[in-house]
């Protein structure tokens, strides 16, 4: 079974940062995994209104991957 893909969990919401852990099959070892990162930047946008953009991307274990987005004023 190859699902779910990606799945987002916000970790911490810093008010001007926003930790998002990444996992599910896309995490595991697909090439252009952070492409689900870069799309989570726009669902914030059109979601709450406000523009985030990748500050930091680190993978902490096999099937997993963390991303901070940082809000751009």
């Amino acid at each position: 079974m190859r699902a779910p893909e990606c799945v987002a969990k916000v970790l911490e919401d810093r008010g001007e940062e926003i930790e998002v852990e990444f996992s599910g099959t896309a995490a595991s070892c697909s090439c252009c995994f952070d492409e689900h990162a870069r799309d989570f930047a726009y669902y914030l946008e059109d979601g709450i209104g406000e523009v985030y953009e990748v500050k930091e991307l680190k993978r902490p274990t096999f099937g997993k991957f963390v991303v901070v987005y940082r809000k751009v004023k």
